[in-house]
């Protein structure tokens, strides 16, 4: 949106990180900005900045859905959303009215290919509602300066990559209690996947074919009578012990003790979960002694990084001194 802070973000990132800023316009660019480019088309631009995909470049006029689609083929792209209040995107304009500002508004957001077909791409999206420091502090969750973390905001790492598939096969449980899926990987291979759910046979859970998930029982209790696999075991008895061993799971939710338990006889190195278990502690006791790596994952997964500028600024004891 208009006097959300774009051109300043662009202007911070040329002046702090050496990108170089590319526009889409006609008009030139003041003197001293020589780091500003300037392209007739959003084609031409893209086969400009393709062939120099290893530089950093930033490009501050996004407000199409049909441009966002034309660069977002390249993978090393990234679009960003900055938001700030009504009120102060008001003051800072200096000059438009109330009314005009809405219209204007209006007329970019609800178009065809407008900027509320953008909002659900944007893989960061920044809240400046504050002031300029605080803007300007938070952009340190990107990690610029590092280029392993540069690097890993349009690619991700390899825990990110098999969670997000464990993710995706938890979409296909069929227990009423909760989704959870898992994948096996060996040697950065997937060995097999599982998602939890009633036997093979046996009506689905979602279908009333497990009674304890259908009914009010809470978490932990009568699991005797559950008659829904685990995503954690379905995965282990895809795979084998043979395929097992030194394996890595990934799990959507910690694993139960029953499950931990199979993951130490099938001799699984280590486990990596997304989500915390009522009894994680007793999975914890059980994959130390048996050796088995047990770490919470961390990462993101998907939509979109929120980063509210003012309450990032809390986290800084010192400002002045902080170097971006």
């Amino acid at each position: 949106m208009k006097f959300s802070g774009r051109k300043t973000f662009a202007e911070f990132l040329r002046e702090n990180y050496n990108f170089t800023v590319v526009r889409v316009t006609s008009e030139l660019s003041p003197p001293g900005t020589e780091k500003v480019l300037h392209f007739e088309s959003v084609d031409e631009m893209l086969e400009w900045v393709t062939e120099r995909w290893r530089d950093d470049f930033v490009w501050p006029e996004v407000e199409t859905f049909e441009d966002y689609e034309k660069v977002a083929k390249r993978p090393f792209f990234l679009l960003i959303e900055l938001k700030a209040k009504f009120s102060d995107r008001l003051n800072r304009s200096g000059y438009i009215t109330f009314d005009d500002l809405v219209a204007e508004d209006d007329t970019k957001s609800f178009k065809k290919n407008g900027l509320l077909e953008l909002t659900p791409h944007a893989g960061y999206k920044f809240l400046n509602c504050a002031g300029l420091n605080e803007l300007k502090s938070s952009v340190r969750h990107l990690g610029l300066s590092d280029e392993e973390n540069k690097k890993r905001l349009t690619r991700p790492d390899w825990d990110t990559y098999f969670m997000k598939i464990a993710e995706f096969a938890a979409q296909r449980t069929n227990c009423m209690k909760r989704g959870v899926g898992a994948v096996l990987v060996q040697e950065r291979r997937i060995v097999a996947t599982g998602y939890n759910g009633t036997a093979k046979g046996l009506n689905n859970c979602s279908d009333g074919g497990c009674g304890r998930c259908n009914s009010n029982t809470k978490c932990g209790q009568s699991l005797d009578s559950c008659l829904c696999l685990h995503a954690e075991e379905n995965a282990l008895l895809e795979a084998g012990r043979a395929r097992s061993t030194g394996a890595t799971l990934y799990c959507t939710t910690a694993p139960c003790l029953s499950c931990a338990r199979k993951i130490c006889q099938t001799s699984v190195a280590r486990v990596v979960y997304r989500q915390d278990y009522s009894v994680e502690h007793f999975t914890a006791k059980i994959c130390k002694e048996a050796g088995i790596v047990l770490e919470k994952f961390d990462g993101h997964l998907g939509g979109s990084v929120v980063i509210n500028c003012a309450e990032e600024l809390q986290e800084i004891p010192d400002i002045q001194n902080l170097s971006i």
